[in-house]
């Protein structure tokens, strides 16, 4: 079933993502980079300090489950010590903001981006109850209860805010339509955690989740402040325009960071669970599945979009957004090596090293720190966007280097990279098409015919050269394969044909 778990999980958040891809596209045209900037920065300020209401605890919480602890405890344990971190991270973004507002000499751009900075608090904290149930959920592998209610709000979050911009209504209103959406699924959540067990809160259990929590928070923190501070940095050092261009090209490249999101959740109870049994088979081959699945078969895609860039950019947003065609690109690029050591990070936490992990976080953010100044600021490189982009992508080959590098001296026991070749010959492939493509230039009808041209190389080159066979394309057909998905969903809701 791990199989059609991660289908599940990535087929309905890469629906999701079609959904907002096309509502946002319109959005963006009708509302320009200005207010989708100050949207951008208000979700991102309130994330920067998400971090502080978490703690590594969701990792502990999946971790403990995953390995037979009393399950009923660990809810009401996890969930009392959660309700305590919710209200400090909401009085530390309350003082932070009166902070900038009231003291600093570093003011907020308009009255109109602090009432959205206040809108996405709230909205924030109620998702924040909502992650009590995600990680317990994660922690039993149910994913279609983790799926379902997101797909709920998120898909009806873009509808309300499509037809809220067709009709004018301004930045507020899409604001306050993202919160609404919020509030709508609460009762589902509620619904679905009335069926588990609440137990008593325990000391004891309380110490195990901090221990584990210790070094996964600075973990946490290097993260956060790495996938959120870039729009807070593009804002401090450039304007919200800048910020719009950058936003509308993560919004593109963000079906990479769905299979993140999707594999993640799945990998670590399950690497976790089996490291405990001492299964390393099971781990090989789960790795190596989802290794040569996205290297034979999200690789060329993420090549085409990275090459066709201005292509799609001009298509899909228009002339106002010129500027966001190099830094798709990159943030293409830079995500999908997350996506690549993604096993990588899952082995090093279901083994326990996580002080290894904070270890090159806290490194790779005072890198990303350090390169987004230098590309982005005026006084130095003033790349803007593209300099925020490759500050990305350049952090995420150290993280993914480093996660690789323990993982071989760590856990022996697992063969590491096992898809290595494609990996090499996914990048020269790429390298090759891209320079080809910017040196002849070519017409509109040679560049609508490069995507399956490249596609049949890509995969004709990979059968000669004995790169893929015949259980890779047994795998995708198993990945569609909608009867057995089917009957997933059945059993974990128990549904009756």
């Amino acid at each position: 079933m791990f199989l059609q778990k991660l289908v599940l999980s990535y087929a309905s958040r890469l629906l999701l993502q079609f959904i907002q891809m096309v509502t946002g596209i319109f959005v963006a045209r009708i509302v320009g980079p200005g207010v989708l900037g100050i949207l951008s920065f208000g979700l991102a300020y309130t994330a920067m300090f998400s971090f502080i209401a978490d703690l590594g605890l969701g990792s502990a919480h999946m971790k403990l489950i995953s390995e037979g602890k009393d399950f009923g405890d660990c809810i009401a344990t996890y969930s009392r010590i959660k309700y305590l971190l919710i209200g400090v991270y909401t009085i530390v973004v309350i003082c932070v903001f009166s902070y900038q507002k009231w003291i600093s000499k570093n003011y907020f751009e308009s009255t109109i981006q602090e009432y959205v900075v206040l809108i996405y608090l709230v909205m924030t904290v109620i998702g924040m109850y909502f992650s009590i149930a995600q990680a317990t959920f994660a922690s039993k592998m149910e994913q279609a209860k983790q799926d379902i209610p997101n797909f709920i709000m998120s898909a009806t979050y873009q509808v309300l805010r499509l037809i809220l911009a067709l009709i004018g209504f301004g930045v507020l209103a899409l604001a306050f339509s993202n919160l609404a959406t919020s509030l709508l699924v609460i009762p589902i959540y509620y619904l679905m955690m009335k069926k588990y067990p609440v137990g008593v809160f325990r000391k004891d259990l309380a110490k195990q989740y901090l221990k584990i929590a210790f070094p996964v928070v600075i973990i946490g923190v290097a993260q956060t402040l790495i996938y959120s501070t870039d729009r807070v940095i593009l804002q401090n050092l450039t304007n919200s325009e800048e910020v719009g261009f950058y936003a509308a090209a993560f919004m593109l490249s963000s079906f990479i960071n769905l299979i993140q999101t999707s594999a993640g959740t799945l990998f670590f109870p399950y690497l976790s669970s089996n490291l405990a049994v001492g299964e390393y088979g099971k781990r090989t081959s789960a790795i190596r599945k989802f290794e040569r699945v996205n290297l034979l078969f999200v690789t060329p895609v993420i090549i085409l979009v990275s090459v066709l860039s201005n292509e799609i950019i001009y298509v899909l947003y228009g002339n106002k957004f010129f500027k966001t065609g190099p830094i798709l690109s990159l943030i293409c690029i830079g995500l999908y090596i997350s996506v690549i050591y993604l096993p990588y990070g899952n082995l090093l936490f279901g083994k326990g090293k996580f002080k290894e992990a904070a270890m090159l976080w806290v490194v790779s953010f005072g890198v990303f720190a350090s390169l987004s100044y230098l590309f982005v600021a005026p006084s130095l490189m003033n790349l803007s966007g593209v300099g925020i982009a490759a500050s990305l992508l350049l952090t995420n080959i150290l993280i993914g280097g480093g996660f690789v590098f323990f993982s071989a001296k760590y856990i022996k026991e697992v063969n590491i990279l096992p898809g290595l070749n494609l990996l090499v010959y996914g990048i020269i492939l790429g390298v090759g098409g891209y320079f080809l493509f910017d040196a002849f230039r070519p017409q509109m009808w040679m560049k609508i015919s490069f995507a399956p041209v490249f596609l049949l190389i890509f995969w004709g080159g990979a059968q000669l050269l004995k790169l893929s066979d015949k259980e890779d394309w047994a795998t995708l057909l198993e990945i569609v394969n909608i009867k057995k998905l089917s009957g997933y969903i059945r059993s974990e809701f128990k549904l009756k044909k």
